[in-house]
């Protein structure tokens, strides 16, 4: 539950940081049906995007978390395995979707609002460390707010990138010491 609430509180950041930049709509939806790389630097943060959506550790634990719904010491029938799989891929498909909604917040935010000033000196290479400084730049109505939004998400999402690895090496250390 607790990594579910910060998930919620990340979300929630995003959203609120997407109100705040207030990108085109049309755009926006452009983008989503009709993706577009009009430059190998595009292209990277494509894959990069991909890799943060699709997290190999993430659907590792989420196949592990089967074996938590299984009864102990006990066959299972074919109809009750295949409920817990249809269980266990419907969760994991909306892990996969909920994080797809984020990363799209994220991107959605500095294209909105940092992608205009790309060429200018501190916007080039824009990082973890100044995103939230040159946010308070480009959001003047939210000066205040903005960084401190962007420092709350940051913490959660790094809560939660470490419970999800630390629970995916305790599920590869009990395979291999039973």
């Amino acid at each position: 539950a607790a990594v579910e609430a910060m998930l919620a509180v990340l979300a929630s950041c995003f959203v609120v940081e997407l109100f705040m930049s207030q990108p085109d709509p049309k755009e926006l939806l452009l983008g989503t049906v009709i993706p577009s790389l009009p430059n190998a630097r595009a292209a990277v943060s494509a894959i990069s995007i991909l890799g943060a959506v699709i997290m190999g550790h993430n659907l590792f634990l989420h196949s592990g978390l089967i074996l938590s719904r299984c009864e102990q010491g006990s066959y299972q029938t074919r109809h009750k395995t295949r409920g817990i799989l249809m269980y266990a891929s419907t969760e994991a498909a909306i892990a996969v979707f909920a994080s797809f909604l984020i990363n799209a917040a994220v991107m959605a935010v500095a294209g909105a609002r940092l992608y205009a000033h790309r060429f200018e000196p501190g916007y080039e290479d824009v990082g973890l460390r100044d995103a939230s400084i040159l946010l308070a730049d480009v959001l003047e109505n939210y000066k205040d707010w903005a960084p401190k939004i962007w420092g709350l998400a940051l913490l959660c999402s790094g809560h939660c990138a470490t419970v999800t690895g630390t629970y995916a090496s305790q599920l590869v250390v009990e395979g291999f010491l039973g």
